[in-house]
């Protein structure tokens, strides 16, 4: 049996809600101690083991209870009914604004953080040059953190959570904040504590890092644990359920909510284009669904528009069969003109591809839009999984998309040191 780094059982979360300040006073004061409040429970009966080791994405919309679990597993706030038990030093990266203290320099926090996870001054200043360097925020170190851009605190949060070297890691949507390169730098970081051993919880709304980065993923929904699982099923579910939502929504009259997403085996959008017709051809304009890898294809859709569009784009992305997005492109990335459609008006636009992908199968999902601002779009329509392809890849590689590769060995010299007459060497 593998050690238990986190088991929750039958954990329950209340808290009271109330109308104003006032009404928190007079229950305070109320000599028959009437409520003034009502119950809200951010989270009911949840109960799980996590092993050591394992990563653990934890998906749900706003309000379901994601950041609440994840303060009960760090021991921030105890659970109102249950039990948590946690093995081994734990490290939390929360929302912005938790766990520093404003007035303190960075260097300050980054001992104070030390000290709460229990490691003397002397292994906290053995480590301070390491968080330093992690967080590359330069001479920023020694200002107040309220100071600090949104990028700089993330940065400094961190590299002062994994430079202190926890067994458990919770993160808290911290990573869809700050550039690029430093996201890249902690998704690295996140593999290498994988590889450690290390236990991770990681809570977002991104279906994809999930997808990418996580052994197991669980759905909270409504306070409750909805599902669990490997990654695909509990993703392609959880978009499932956003989709279905949405589209409820929708037949209300009602707007859409913030960061609903698409969902597997469903369609969406405004309706003011339709995608009428999805086809998959050949390079001699053949219908075919199967191809070698390298071979040129087509993938023809047809438009039809019942309302006045501006600034019109088509896109699609390719999922492979575990719903991860292998590639996706549109007219507006391309640098291609974006027109103006009218009502009545049907037109066809063709992607031309060539099938340099791992040998598997992949669904298209096509999207009409609208321009609305710099890479912003408003959806028309969206069909996921309109169509399937499959590619026969007889070649080895590693990922779903063969990048050109050229790599030359040069033949320096023989092992006696005398150089030999061939030149360099071409390999792939």
């Amino acid at each position: 049996m593998s050690e238990i780094a986190l088991s929750l059982k039958q954990v329950s979360k209340k808290f009271p809600i109330y109308d104003s300040p006032l009404q928190r006073l007079w229950e305070a004061v109320h000599p028959k101690r009437k409520k003034f409040h009502r119950e809200f429970w951010a989270l009911r009966d949840i109960s799980l083991d996590l092993e050591a080791g394992t990563t653990l994405g934890v998906l749900g919309q706003n309000g379901s209870g994601k950041t609440t679990i994840l303060q009960l597993m760090a021991g921030i706030m105890a659970p109102t009914r249950g039990k948590i038990e946690v093995s081994g030093r734990v490290a939390t990266i929360l929302e912005l604004g938790a766990g520093f203290n404003p007035e303190f320099t960075g260097r300050e926090n980054a001992l104070l953080s030390g000290l709460i996870l229990g490691l003397t001054p002397r292994e906290i200043k053995g480590k301070l040059g390491e968080i330093i360097a992690f967080a590359e925020i330069g001479e920023f170190i020694d200002q107040p953190v309220k100071t600090y851009s949104n990028g700089m605190y993330v940065r400094l949060a961190f590299a002062v959570a994994v430079t202190l070297d926890p067994d458990i890691l919770l993160i808290d949507e911290i990573l869809s904040v700050g550039d690029t390169y430093f996201q890249h730098k902690c998704v690295r970081k996140i593999r290498d504590f994988q590889e450690m051993g290390k236990t991770l919880v990681y809570v977002t709304h991104d279906v994809e890092s999930v997808r990418n980065i996580c052994h197991q993923a669980m759905i909270l929904d409504y306070s409750r644990l909805l599902a669990r699982g490997e990654p695909g099923p509990i993703a392609a579910r959880y978009l499932a359920l956003i989709d279905n939502r949405e589209r409820e929504r929708a037949s209300l009259g009602l707007p859409s909510t913030p960061g609903g997403e698409p969902a597997e085996y469903s369609r969406y959008g405004s309706k003011e284009a339709e995608i009428t017709a999805v086809e998959i051809l050949d390079d001699q304009g053949q219908p075919r669904s199967v191809f070698k890898y390298g071979e040129d294809f087509q993938l023809r859709f047809r438009i039809k528009f019942h309302a006045d569009v501006e600034r019109f784009v088509l896109g699609n992305i390719f999922r492979n069969r575990y719903g991860f997005n292998v590639f996706g492109t549109n007219a507006d990335w391309l640098g291609l003109p974006t027109p103006d459609m009218k009502k009545g008006q049907e037109c066809l636009v063709v992607f031309h591809h060539r099938a340099n992908l791992a040998g598997g199968t992949y669904s298209i999902n096509p999207a009409a839009s609208v321009v609305t601002g710099n890479r912003v779009y408003r959806t028309l329509d969206w069909i996921n999984n309109a169509a399937i392809i499959e590619v026969v890849n007889p070649n080895p590689m590693e990922g779903y998309v063969s990048v050109p590769t050229r790599i030359e060995l040069e033949n320096v010299g023989s092992a006696s040191g005398v150089p030999e007459e061939n030149g360099p060497g071409k390999i792939g």
